[in-house]
């Protein structure tokens, strides 16, 4: 039993699923705080402070890291930039501007379709191909998503209009399903750290000019306590812990099964809104968590 016990725990599949879940529980935890902040952080502004303080706590370890593995940089320094534009740069600033928009419930529908777009792209680019247990799997979890997104009720379904923000919203899942899938090509032999400290880096240099934009048009932010607390944990949790755990359990488990843990977002948000916001648990949350779970286990049974 013992020995069992060790096989599942080293499993590369047990690892990835415990890293996957705690990079979408981070990034629930962003969707509730970032939502709220919008109004009174701009996009551009949030963004690029967010990943500002990032790099502020991951530098000091980070740099050394860089320095002691130029030479891979130095190699693949185009795959590392393009890496880097479509996760830091594009990803997050999408969704930040996309939120003026749209409703988080359109927003949430439209991210529903990282699984189904990561797949097209994995066989596009990596041949990589599906049963159809995980296909099922992945259209379960998808009603799933579906009845928390439109509260268990057919009117909400049938009355979304598409806006602008929904379609900057879809980019943002293209912009990710492309690194996602491009991380598990890849395949860079670099140091964890090292990897999230540059892009980080390149990142910024390339929101930094639409910043400027931004403080020019609309001015500075109000500096306050909560402001700074919001930016410090965005700055932590969802930028580096959640980066890393993605990253080692895209290579771990491969780009298709990561993007089936996004599911998992609304389930994770609803319960943290119910914990610090004060919002009722409805039936439908229950039922889509239940759903969705349901997929879960049908997609990873027939691996």
């Amino acid at each position: 039993m013992a020995v069992k016990i060790k096989q599942i725990i080293c499993n590369d599949i047990f690892i990835a699923s415990i890293l996957l879940t705690i990079a979408v529980l981070s990034w629930s935890l962003n969707t509730v705080l970032a939502k709220g902040m919008i109004n009174e952080i701009k996009p551009m502004s949030l963004s690029f402070f967010r990943w500002f303080t990032a790099l502020c706590f991951i530098l000091p370890v980070g740099l050394k890291r860089v320095i002691q593995q130029k030479e891979v940089v130095k190699q693949n320094w185009i795959k590392i930039i393009v890496l880097s534009v479509f996760s830091i740069s594009l990803y997050n600033s999408l969704i930040y501007y996309s939120a003026q928009f749209t409703t988080a419930t359109n927003m949430s529908f439209v991210i529903a379709a990282t699984p189904a777009t990561t797949f097209i792209l994995s066989w596009l680019f990596l041949r990589q191909k599906e049963s159809c247990f995980k296909i099922a799997g992945m259209v379960i979890s998808l009603i799933g998503m579906m009845m928390i997104v439109f509260k268990g009720s057919l009117n909400n379904f049938l009355s979304l209009v598409v806006n602008i923000g929904d379609l900057l919203t879809f980019a943002a899942v293209v912009s990710w399903s492309i690194y996602s899938v491009l991380l598990k090509r890849i395949r860079l032999n670099i140091d964890r750290i090292a990897f999230l400290t540059i892009i980080i880096t390149i990142g910024l240099l390339f929101i930094f000019p639409f910043y400027i934009w931004e403080l020019c048009e609309y001015g500075p932010f109000e500096i306050n306590i909560k402001n700074l607390s919001i930016i410090l944990f965005l700055g932590i949790f969802p930028s580096i812990i959640s980066y890393l755990c993605w990253n080692e359990g895209v290579k771990r488990a491969g780009p298709n099964m990561a993007s089936m843990f996004s599911y998992l977002i609304p389930v994770f948000a609803s319960f943290i809104a119910f914990i610090f916001l004060g919002e009722r648990i409805q039936l439908y949350h229950i039922l889509g968590g239940t759903v969705i779970a349901a997929g879960l286990m049908l997609y990873f049974k027939r691996r």
